[in-house]
């Protein structure tokens, strides 16, 4: 890869895999079960929807697109879930999506990034479907550190992406 490629391909591989996942996974070992389900009304999601939702999109995309795993999405089902799942059960279906995504991030060189990721009508450049992921990941990992800090005040005593950014 070109010094060009290789910054930024790193930083998306670093914030994708490690800095975003970590959070999540900080979140949640803050809340209780009944936490991690609480909706302020009917039409919003959970930290649970929005983990389920994450991982659904890492297997949907990085998964099947960049893997060719076959994952058949069931996108409605990732935020009708109204729990509680078990957290056990939660985690392991994120790490097990996480690993799937580290996978896919292994595979691509520079040349890769410009293979079409196969997913239908949304098949795109690989290296455009990287940026994709990662930034609608960042999205709801927002939203999830969001929702963990006003039902745990104080939760985190400094600036949590700081924190793991650090490690």
């Amino acid at each position: 890869m070109s010094e060009e490629t290789q910054v930024l391909f790193g930083e998306l591989r670093d914030r994708m895999l490690r800095l975003y996942p970590q959070e999540v996974r900080e979140c949640l070992a803050k809340l209780t079960d009944d936490r991690i389900w609480w909706r302020p009304h009917a039409a919003a999601n959970s930290v649970g929807n929005l983990v389920l939702h994450l991982t659904g999109n890492l297997n949907h995309y990085l998964g099947r697109g960049v893997m060719g795993s076959g994952y058949r999405r069931n996108r409605p089902a990732e935020f009708s879930e109204t729990g509680p799942v078990p957290r056990e059960d939660l985690m392991r279906g994120f790490e097990s999506a996480m690993e799937a995504a580290r996978q896919a991030f292994d595979q691509c060189d520079e040349k890769r990034l410009l293979d079409t990721a196969d997913l239908g009508p949304e098949s795109m450049p690989i290296g455009q479907l990287l940026v994709a992921v990662t930034t609608h990941f960042s999205n709801h990992v927002g939203q999830i550190v969001y929702v963990t800090k006003m039902l745990h005040e104080g939760v985190f005593d400094e600036e949590l992406w700081q924190r793991v950014r650090e490690r």
